[in-house]
């Protein structure tokens, strides 16, 4: 096929090569060799198009990378004391269960 011909068609051939179709991406691999071309300089030129996006996205990733650490650090230190806290209460509650309580002695009558 040529490239006017492939070019043509190209909406149709693109679809079905991302559907994965092999005669369209071999159809895709003629046309671009046909042009000088290959997938690597497409995926290349793809790249350099879209790399301040792509730098803002991996800057956005970054910040929130640091937000999520910061988040989990402040979580373990606030849960360390709670946790204290509740083991030192459950202790508490545990000791004053096993004491029975002390016997009442009547009160004195007066003589």
């Amino acid at each position: 096929m040529t490239l006017s011909k492939c070019y043509d068609h190209a909406p149709e051939i693109a679809r079905q090569w991302v559907l994965g179709d092999e005669a369209a991406a071999r159809q895709v691999e003629r046309a671009l060799a046909a042009a000088g071309m290959s997938m690597d300089r497409v995926v290349a030129r793809a790249i350099s198009f879209k790399l301040k996006q792509i730098e803002r996205i991996d800057r956005m990733l970054t910040a929130v990378e640091v937000h999520r650490s910061a988040a989990l650090h402040n979580l373990a230190n606030y849960r360390a004391p709670l946790a204290q806290k509740l083991r030192r209460a459950i202790a508490q509650e545990e000791a004053a269960a096993l004491v029975p309580a002390a016997p009442r002695l009547p009160a004195a009558e007066p003589a």
